[in-house]
């Protein structure tokens, strides 16, 4: 049967089509229509439903890509040959116990590999055998591993540690499995992802050779050869002058969200139960909170990684006279809690650069190759696997990505100028216009692009063009980097409150209604919130909060420097909507000097953790399931009603639009 279309668009009709062959196969075969157990990726068929549900699911999250053989809706089991499967244990320790030991790795690091969980006992499958036939004690890995740490301890060159092998291979019993050679030992340790990347240098820090330079065999800017000079002062053509080893990061990164227990250390920074106030923690720094204001789209994925760069020199010679340095650089994982981040298996040497001086201030010409990493990084990387929440991280939180939609803005704006030509010079219609207008153009706009060729529309854009799902679940509560915000329905049947809210916005401002030239500035906004919505783009979710916004004539300050709201003045009712993720929580406390009116309060977070069994819950987690499956009703007061009917939004903020 095809299943190509499990990998395919969701919005396309090889999915569409795929989807419903897909659950006629189901109910021909288990011949029911209402417990068939749902294969999406949240529920990965531990949960059964109905046929109109499962196509929802399938819909809504896609289908998990790893359920290749459909056995749980009819589908023989096809016995695998892969004997590396059947992973075979004695006396209840696993057979990587010893490496384990020996490459400082726990149990976890072993675990949950990929989306496939059988994927690294295939890729170090000829390694998990007996070192000789009837051998308990060692494996070829186990035993590979120990005669490695000693050729890197006692400095082995690869010959001595070749020889090394022929000899240990002749000395076992006949059909052991010691490798003959250094190039197959280390052709088996590459499958834990220990590679690396040899590029040459100018021997005066001036340029690495690769990129453009790659095929270069002077340094264009010094003009010194790449190669080394012997001592009868010929070039050794093939041998370079200078070398810096490059271990890439991302797949050392992956490896470690694919350990269940790695990756829920991970976002221990955002879980974590004691705050006293004390900084026990780079999460309790300024330049931490910092970061989180300054990209909160960033901040609001706890998965996502604070990295902290080090370098230092050291000579590798045992002579202490010797003026030789050689310098590594190596990044340690600021999301760990602090007993796991200063350990030895979780700081990573990223470069090795070798002497016989040190780099100086041109350092920054060997960091090239690790920067465009971490640029990689911050772009978002696919195919990461979360072993302990069991999903793939989507590479951007959501379409909080502002600067992918902003060119777009201009654009629209500079098409309603030239649209209407009297209006050139009146901001206020123009914002109005613009705002009521946007959506359904950047739909238009994005689909003419995909039409062309080399287009460059990233698939965020795409589904953010195209729209959110019109079923939009409700929820009275939401935890948002450890802190919980509440409905106002929710805070009234509560001793506690979290439904206040305050949003800092770059917008227009007019001295009154008839005011067609407002200012654009920064202004402070007071709110309640009434909704909590998860708008499904498909690929991502975005939660938004619809509020009642207090309006500026039940704004005051006192004499103390005390904000006051009289929260039952609301205004503001054609702009209700706001990212979540841009307010930041407050508290209204009723005023006892003057009747009906609430101060301002505002506290450091309160974290919340939401423990479920055993395992702590991370950036977004939901308190209720949501209540309604269809659009809910927005009552809009808009005057103005634009050619393409009307949305809302905040002016000049930088948030969703919402049809």
């Amino acid at each position: 049967m095809d299943k190509s279309w499990m990998h395919s668009d969701r919005r396309s009709k090889a999915y569409e089509f795929g989807v419903e062959a897909f659950l006629n196969f189901a109910v021909e075969n288990l011949l029911t229509t209402t417990h068939i157990r749902c294969p999406c990726i949240k529920c990965v068929n531990l949960k059964l439903f109905g046929v109109g549900i499962i196509r929802d699911h399938i819909y809504f999250n896609g289908i998990d890509q790893s359920y290749k053989n459909w056995t749980f809706h009819g589908e023989p089991w096809e016995a695998t040959t892969n004997a590396s499967r059947n992973v075979e244990e004695d006396d209840g320790h696993g057979r990587h116990s010893f490496v384990s030991e020996e490459i400082d790795m726990d149990d976890n690091d072993f675990g949950d590999f990929g989306s496939d969980p059988y994927e690294f006992a295939n890729v170090i499958g000829d390694g998990d055998q007996p070192v000789y036939p009837g051998c308990r004690k060692y494996t070829k890995l186990s035993a590979l591993v120990k005669l490695y740490n000693l050729k890197a301890k006692h400095g082995m060159s690869d010959v001595c540690f070749t020889e090394l092998l022929i000899l240990q291979g002749d000395l076992l019993p006949e059909g052991n499995t010691i490798p003959t050679s250094m190039y197959e030992a280390k052709k088996t340790l590459c499958a834990f992802g220990l590679s690396y990347e040899k590029m040459h240098a100018c021997p005066s820090d001036c340029i690495l050779y690769r990129k453009e330079y790659e095929d270069s065999t002077n340094c264009p800017t010094c003009g010194i050869s790449r190669w080394k000079e012997g001592k009868d002062s010929i070039l050794k053509e093939g041998v370079p002058a200078k070398v810096v080893w490059y271990f890439p990061l991302i797949p050392r990164f992956k490896r470690m969200f694919q350990s269940h227990e790695t990756a829920k250390s991970l976002t221990w920074h955002a879980a974590r139960k004691s705050i006293d106030g004390q900084m026990s923690h780079p999460a309790d720094s300024p330049s931490w909170k910092l970061l989180d204001d300054k990209w909160p789209e960033f901040g609001n994925e706890p998965r996502n990684l604070r990295l902290a760069l080090s370098s230092d020199g050291f000579n590798p010679h045992s002579s202490l006279s010797s003026t030789y340095s050689c310098w590594s650089v190596i990044l340690v994982t600021y999301n760990l809690p602090p007993w796991l981040c200063m350990k030895r298996k979780f700081m990573m040497l990223t470069l090795l650069i070798s002497g016989p001086k040190q780099p100086g201030n041109d350092i920054d010409v060997y960091l090239e190759p690790l920067i465009d990493d971490l640029k990689s990084l911050w772009d978002g990387i696919r195919g990461v696997y979360d072993a302990h929440n069991g999903e793939y991280l989507e590479p951007l939180s959501g379409c909080t990505n502002t600067e992918e939609v902003l060119p777009y803005i201009e654009q629209h704006m500079i098409h309603i100028k030239t649209a209407y030509p009297k209006f050139r010079k009146r901001t206020k219609w123009l914002q109005d216009k613009h705002n009521s207008t946007f959506i359904q153009w950047l739909r238009f706009k994005v689909q003419s692009e995909l039409e062309e060729d080399n287009h460059g529309v990233s698939e965020n854009l795409r589904w953010l063009a195209a729209g959110p799902n019109m079923a939009v679940p409700l929820y009275r509560s939401y935890l948002i980097k450890g802190i919980k915000f509440n409905i106002k329905a929710q805070d009234d049947v509560r001793t506690t409150q979290n439904s206040g809210v305050y949003l800092l916005a770059h917008t227009m401002q007019v001295a009154s209604a008839k005011d067609k030239n407002p200012i654009l500035s920064n202004m402070g906004f007071y709110g309640v919130i009434q909704e909590i919505w998860n708008l499904d783009y498909q690929k991502f979710t975005i939660p938004v909060f619809r509020c009642d916004w207090i309006d500026s004539s039940g704004l005051v300050v006192d004499e103390l420097g005390f904000t006051l709201v009289d929260l039952s003045k609301i205004g503001h009712r054609n702009d209700q909507f706001v990212l979540a993720s841009q307010v930041k929580q407050i508290f209204f406390v009723d005023d006892p000097m003057q009747r009906g009116w609430s101060v301002v309060l505002s506290m450091p977070n309160r974290e919340y953790n939401d423990v479920i069994g055993d395992e702590v819950l991370g950036d977004v987690i939901i308190e209720s399931e949501p209540f309604t499956r269809g659009m809910p009703n927005v009552d809009t007061f808009d005057e103005l009603v634009g050619e393409l009917g009307g949305q809302n939004i905040r002016d000049g903020c930088e948030d969703i639009w919402i049809e």
